[in-house]
């Protein structure tokens, strides 16, 4: 297990090499434990690693193979998916996969709030995901509800004068920005 981690803080370090090996030694142990749990971590392990090498496709491979592996060890609609449900998410989006990442970043929005309520960063944090794929597809109003939402958490626990509400504010401004661009160009 603690290659696993290994090979994911390697892979945020951007040490291609130590993160394959610390994989390659987890996934090794895994494959022999035949444990579930360890299996699920092996292809959490794999997915963030290779997004780390900007492999998004291969890396929303791994990570829908963990969340379906998650449903097995956790139970189908159990709030701990919901991190599961993220990294999909995530992996969708940056292969630029917007439209099949708006599932995703929905259940994990609901399961999170289950276990943390309405007022976590994040929730803001899946807010302005959820904003940025709808910008990206096209769905303004959705969009902006998005991230208006966002803008609330954060302002909601950071309060209104906090240096946190710079990106939720940017996201918004970007927002109309290409809306009013894309009134101007039809």
């Amino acid at each position: 297990l603690a290659a696993l981690g290994a090979a994911e803080a390697a892979a945020g370090k951007g040490d291609d090499g130590d993160a394959r090996q610390w994989l390659g030694l987890g996934s090794a142990f895994s494959e022999r434990k035949g444990d579930r749990a360890l299996s699920l971590r092996r292809l959490e392990a794999a997915g963030v690693v290779a997004a780390a090498r900007g492999e998004f496709n291969d890396a929303a491979h791994f990570h829908d193979d963990a969340l379906a592996e998650a449903r097995v060890v956790y139970g189908d609609g159990n709030a701990a998916l919901w991190k599961n449900e993220q990294l999909l998410a995530s992996s969708h989006a940056k292969a630029g996969a917007w439209a099949a990442a708006v599932p995703h970043y929905e259940r994990a929005l609901a399961l999170k709030r289950t276990v943390s309520g309405d007022e976590h960063p994040d929730i803001a944090s899946i807010f302005a995901s959820l904003g940025g794929c709808y910008t990206n597809i096209g769905a303004w109003d959705a969009a902006k509800d998005a991230l208006s939402k966002a803008l609330a958490v954060r302002v909601a626990i950071f309060g209104a004068d906090s240096p946190k509400l710079v990106a939720p504010l940017n996201n918004l401004g970007d927002l109309m920005d290409q809306v009013m661009e894309t009134c101007t160009t039809t």
